[in-house]
């Protein structure tokens, strides 16, 4: 069995890759700019992990980390604040001796609909993945797979507080997004380092949830799921962002994502959602979990 390195394994989703590598039967490495916090999800099995100490944004303690433990293959992600769309970092990560990286990715890119050298700069989320996925393809050649995923399902729970207080205030509650499960974007990722054939899986690969489900719907679905009452109340634009800035979002990113909300721009199409969520069934060997089906799952959060 191979050796898996894991960026960000006290993420939500990187947690669930590490989980389902290890779980295959893989060496699965936990490279954490702090070894010694807890990831709950890996904490009832924690001598199948090994915890090394390397940041995304430090090449050298990549490099370290790498040959320390002997990893082939990578999960990565871009953190907040890279400047160099990881390129010293992805050349750290090919002259330590991996061999393949998994990259977390965004659909907004194809929702572009430009190649990836033509994506401008003004389009900070698309043009921040795009970037990372060139100077993949640059440094890894093909043995690289950016996986493209939509709308997490996780960022509804910046709806907790409003969901307990019986109210949530949302910006356009009528936009629709595809709420993917974060356990479908990992087991996807688990699929493909642990594969025996990734030469035949695209470089780019979308993964995205099984449909809409617009905003105001997905309170209610949240709302069914805990048996209470929760009404939505709409905002403007400006109350939308300064919500988005109290909430931690750095105004420059809150105010590109309003934007895109406001003129519908970068929104999924059913081609996206038709190849995304039949991409997971693929590689997965199971459907794509529905926004009821996440709800459930973590109601008890919702609740309280």
């Amino acid at each position: 069995m191979s050796t898996i390195i894991v960026f960000g394994p006290t993420g939500k989703v990187g947690s669930l890759v590490a989980l389902n590598v290890a779980s295959a039967g893989h060496k699965t490495i936990l490279a954490m700019r702090d070894p010694s916090k807890p990831i709950p999800v890996l904490e009832s099995d924690s001598n199948s992990y090994t915890r090394v100490k390397a940041d995304l944004s430090d090449p050298a303690s990549v490099s370290a980390a790498v040959k320390e433990t002997g990893a082939k293959s990578a999960f990565i992600y871009v953190p907040p604040g890279t400047r160099d769309a990881l390129r010293d970092t992805l050349e750290a990560l090919k002259d330590a001796g991996i061999e393949f990286v998994v990259f977390l990715s965004s659909y907004s890119i194809n929702g572009t609909g430009q190649e990836l050298s033509s994506i401008p700069q003004e389009e900070i989320i698309p043009y921040m993945h795009a970037s990372v996925e060139l100077n993949l393809k640059a440094v890894f050649g093909s043995a690289y797979v950016g996986l493209r995923a939509g709308g997490f399902a996780t960022n509804t729970l910046a709806w907790v507080d409003g969901v307990r207080a019986g109210t949530v205030k949302l910006y356009m509650p009528k936009f629709e997004f595809d709420y993917i499960a974060e356990a479908d974007i990992a087991r996807v990722g688990a699929s493909i380092l642990t594969s025996k054939d990734r030469q035949a899986i695209p470089p780019e690969l979308l993964v995205i949830g099984p449909r809409l489900v617009t905003q105001e719907a997905a309170v209610g679905i949240i709302a069914k799921t805990i048996g209470k009452e929760v009404k939505v109340e709409e905002l403007s634009y400006e109350q939308g962002v300064q919500f988005a800035i109290s909430s931690g979002i750095p105004p420059f990113v809150a105010k590109y994502l309003y934007g895109k909300l406001s003129t519908g721009e970068g929104g999924f199409t059913q081609a996206l959602i038709s190849e995304g969520s039949g991409n997971i069934e693929r590689y997965t060997g199971r459907k794509a979990e529905t926004y009821e089906d996440w709800a459930e799952r973590n109601k008890a959060v919702f609740s309280g």
